[in-house]
């Protein structure tokens, strides 16, 4: 190659390499500086996005009341130097599963806030209950009441004196005939005047802070060949979420009555 033509190249070399951008990144990792041909440009970086995980319906209502400029306090106790017309603007959502909080919704909405809504122990045994047709032994329904849903030992005595008899040839304190599931079963309950055909039970929904309040669900009795179906009443589940999503709205309204339903709207939902 001549000495013309490696000049050439050169200059070519260094003109591409010229119109390459040399790009830095500030200390702090909130801008970059851009340098093409000489000219300096500063750009701004948008952070990650955050998903923040609350433990309780308290912390996120207090988070999402910071994160929107003003705290849930009495308005005599709120920062003086914060505008109502820059408050930023979150979206809360609620459902059987998790309160979830959107926050700066007017802007990007890339910053988040959860709770889970994790079952209570009960209320898991109870849903395997519901809408299937369970046939538990004698030692296994005295375990779910007394383990997985806390029953008192009161309840649960009745069914620690069955006695069951394939046919009727053993005299017996009480004695009950019927024809249940395609079978006709004697059973036998040792100084019980009548084994119940439904009892209720007491179990929180969630087992998390501040959603422990117990609900009540019914649970209908059927006794079988060595086995007892037990079932949810119908509705008894659906009716506890309610009740339970009830008490979660009435608290997330705080924030619709205290920043207004324009600043933080809460819905029942999914974002």
């Amino acid at each position: 190659m001549s000495m013309t033509a490696e000049a050439i190249k050169a200059i070519q070399d260094k003109a591409v390499l010229a119109e390459e951008p040399h790009i830095t990144n500030s200390a702090d990792g909130r801008s970059r500086m851009v340098v093409v041909n000489g000219e300096i440009t500063t750009q701004g970086i948008n952070p990650l996005p955050r998903d923040h995980v609350a433990t309780s319906l308290e912390a996120l209502i207090d988070y999402v009341a910071r994160a929107a400029g003003l705290n849930v306090l009495p308005e005599h106790e709120r920062p003086e130097d914060v505008e109502e017309s820059s408050r930023p603007a979150a979206v809360v959502w609620h459902d059987d599963n998790e309160v979830v909080a959107v926050l700066n919704d007017r802007d990007d909405g890339r910053d988040r806030v959860t709770l889970w809504l994790t079952l209570s122990r009960g209320m898991k045994a109870i849903m395997e209950l519901d809408g299937n047709r369970i046939e538990l032994p004698q030692k296994e329904l005295i375990r779910l009441l007394r383990v997985e849903l806390g029953v008192e030992n009161a309840v649960v005595t009745p069914f620690r004196k069955i006695d069951w008899l394939s046919n009727a040839t053993t005299k017996v304190d009480k004695q009950i005939r019927q024809e249940t599931m395609g079978h006709e079963v004697n059973r036998q309950a040792s100084g019980v005047d009548e084994l119940p055909e439904e009892i209720s039970v007491s179990i929180p929904v969630y087992d998390v802070a501040g959603e422990r309040e117990p609900v009540t669900i019914r649970l209908v009795l059927e006794y079988g060949d060595q086995v007892i179906l037990c079932v949810p009443r119908p509705g008894d589940v659906q009716r506890a979420f309610d009740q339970a999503q009830k008490s979660i709205r009435d608290r997330l309204n705080r924030l619709e009555q205290t920043l207004g339903p324009d600043v933080v709207p809460v819905y029942r939902g999914r974002p």
